[in-house]
């Protein structure tokens, strides 16, 4: 938990400095490029990283260690055709976004490198949670690099911040900390690596195709759950001027402060779901995330009452007056985030339990829904019906995650049920 308070906190300074140093027009231009270097990351990942977590962190609790080493080995080449896609798909994507910016090319160089970066602190950070270290997983995992990378970046700026004129030069700071962080993270894994497969070894063809299907799957949810949260920003920014798109973004990126204690949570209890799933410990399963959950619940409400109650004086303190007109904004989006915290663990639960296929439709689902209603609300009510649409969106699909959890492996995610089961019947 320490490590996402860490990451939390750099991650709010990071963001004040930056509003208050460029403003909001070139906040936008950071803020919108960084959010498409997330989806980018995605990309880079192909997913790899979140079947490496479940097969990694399964294999070793049953026993599969061979098995682990040629997971590792299909890993290597998915990344080898995903890293420049997701790089490529990064800058073309900015590009787009920040067209109107007047320095379009280096902004969006910038922002494939961030993709890159970010996606191979994903990688790293859920290899070595399977592989049982997950307080060093924790500061390399989440948003822009997790802790490490973002204190990094905070660290960065604060040396550098005389110097920081444009938008630019604050993105490629930010590829300075990533470069660095996962230097640290990959020679940590060298490590802790498993033998690599002997030369011998007979690799299945089915199997091998199994292992890229789920990392297609898991790439797919990923892009559309984090397309549906981040689509309302890329809306404004497509649809009205920059500066609305910084007063959105600086709303959003509370958001995302707020959300740290269930992200530390989906985070630190991840493997150990896809571990009592393959042990059919479904029981025992439930009782972790559901008091998960409850431990969260306070902490993260008691974080998001002020964004709701009263959230223009939140936008003025940590971004200055020039944000406060997004207040109702970030009320909007806080109301959603009460109905994600309150749900549980329901994304991770079901991405954990080889629900990924179910994930994936009902992602993509609520992905098209909520594009086409962020379209249709920027364009009449602007900024604001843009939020009012998202929040009910992404409220909907986090309580159809948690019906789903229920519906297809028979355990609720939301908070209660505080005491783990002496022992637990396998599923059948």
């Amino acid at each position: 938990m320490g490590s996402r308070v860490l990451a939390g906190v750099s991650f709010l300074l990071v963001n004040s400095y930056l509003a208050r140093r460029l403003g909001p027009a070139d906040f936008g231009i950071v803020a919108v490029v960084t959010s498409v270097a997330m989806f980018g990351s995605f990309v880079t990942t192909a997913g790899v990283n979140r079947v490496l977590l479940r097969n990694v962190a399964g294999g070793l609790a049953t026993g599969r260690g061979e098995q682990v080493s040629l997971d590792l080995s299909f890993a290597r080449r998915i990344l080898a055709a995903s890293i420049p896609i997701g790089g490529g798909i990064t800058f073309l994507m900015s590009a787009f976004f920040v067209r109107h910016a007047s320095d379009v090319v280096s902004a969006s160089v910038a922002g494939a490198l961030v993709a890159v970066g970010s996606g191979l602190m994903l990688l790293f950070a859920d290899l070595l949670r399977g592989l049982g270290e997950i307080h060093l997983a924790n500061l390399g995992a989440g948003r822009n690099g997790g802790a490490i990378a973002t204190t990094l970046y905070a660290v960065l700026l604060a040396v550098t911040g005389r110097d920081l004129l444009s938008s630019t030069s604050a993105l490629l700071l930010n590829v300075a900390a990533l470069l660095i962080s996962v230097l640290a993270s990959y020679i940590v894994y060298r490590r802790l690596r498993p033998p690599a497969v002997s030369a011998s070894t007979i690799v299945d063809a089915g199997v091998e195709r199994a292992f890229v299907v789920s990392s297609l799957l898991f790439m797919g949810t990923q892009l559309a759950a984090f397309t549906a949260s981040q689509v309302d920003l890329w809306v404004v920014s497509g649809n009205l001027s920059e500066r609305s798109a910084g007063i959105y973004a600086a709303a959003l990126r509370l958001m995302g402060v707020v959300s740290m204690p269930l992200l530390a949570a989906q985070l630190i209890v991840s493997s150990r779901v896809a571990a009592l799933r393959a042990l059919g410990r479904m029981a025992e399963l439930e009782a972790l995330v559901r008091r998960t959950a409850t431990i969260i619940t306070v902490p993260a409400l008691l974080i998001l009452l002020p964004c709701v109650l009263a959230p223009g004086w939140i936008l003025t303190l940590f971004y200055g007056r020039r944000y406060e007109s997004g207040a109702f904004v970030l009320a909007a989006l806080g109301m959603a985030q009460m109905v994600n915290v309150v749900t549980g663990l329901c994304g991770t639960t079901l991405a954990m339990c080889s629900k990924e296929q179910l994930l994936l439709r009902v992602s993509l689902l609520w992905t098209v829904l909520s594009f086409v209603c962020d379209l249709a609300a920027a364009r009449v009510f602007g900024m604001n019906g843009v939020a009012v649409a998202s929040g009910l969106t992404t409220a909907g699909q986090y309580i159809m995650f948690w019906v789903m959890a229920r519906v297809s492996l028979g355990v609720w995610t939301h908070p209660g049920r505080l005491r783990m089961p002496a022992s637990s019947a396998p599923a059948t």
